[in-house]
Formats: C-alpha cells, sequence, structure tokens
C-alpha cells in the first residue's frame, strides 16, 4: 500500500475518534439526540472527499484541501472543496432536520386529546 492509501486510512480511522472526542466534550448538554445528530454531521463534514489541486485523481478530506488552498497556497483555488462542503453540510443538516422531524411525529403527546 502507497502513501496515498495508507494517508486515508488514517483519516478513517481519525474520525470515529474525532466523533467519540465530540460525544465526549459535549457530553452535559441536555439534548442528547441533537449531540448525535451533530456528531453525526461532524464526521459527515471529515470525511467528505475532495480533488486535490494540481494532482488530478487524488483526493482529500475536503477540509483539509479547503483550507490548505485557502491559507497555505499562493493562488490557491478551494472554491471546490468549499462547495463540496457546503453541499455537504446543507445535505447533512437536511438529513437530521427530516430524522427530528420523524423523531418528533413518533411520539405520543403530553397532552390528553379532548374528544368532546
Amino acid at each position: 500500500m502507497g502513501p496515498y492509501v495508507w494517508a486515508w486510512i488514517i483519516v478513517v480511522v481519525a474520525v470515529p475518534l474525532a466523533v467519540y472526542a465530540w460525544l465526549r466534550a459535549t457530553r452535559g448538554l441536555p439534548a442528547v439526540a441533537t449531540r448525535q445528530g451533530l456528531a453525526w454531521l461532524v464526521g459527515l463534514l471529515l470525511l467528505l472527499p475532495a480533488p486535490i489541486p494540481r494532482f488530478p485523481g487524488h483526493y482529500a478530506p475536503a477540509f483539509l484541501v479547503f483550507v490548505f488552498e485557502s491559507l497555505f497556497q499562493q493562488g490557491g483555488n478551494p472554491r471546490a472543496a468549499g462547495l463540496i462542503l457546503a453541499a455537504g453540510a446543507a445535505f447533512g443538516v437536511l438529513v437530521l432536520l427530516v430524522w427530528v422531524l420523524l423523531r418528533r411525529r413518533g411520539k405520543p403527546s403530553a397532552e390528553p386529546e379532548n374528544s368532546g
């Protein structure tokens, strides 16, 4: 296995550790489902791949490409990575909203209904 494969193996191993750290750091928050949903969203954003400019056929986590192209590359082009991150975040938030709505729909109401 080459360094490219090893880099992705490290990312795939590190992301669950980062999500676990996120859950541990936010364990004091009262909304457990919200914490878990945000942890899922963080994991998604950390794993999204983006093409590496000037290296056709190679990908890296979009947040890393965005940071390096924005801050460290003279004349860098972070647009593709930024769009991938924005689309991934929008998709993740949409999925979380649908999940929350479905969970609330399935819960019984706390107030009794008046049938009269």
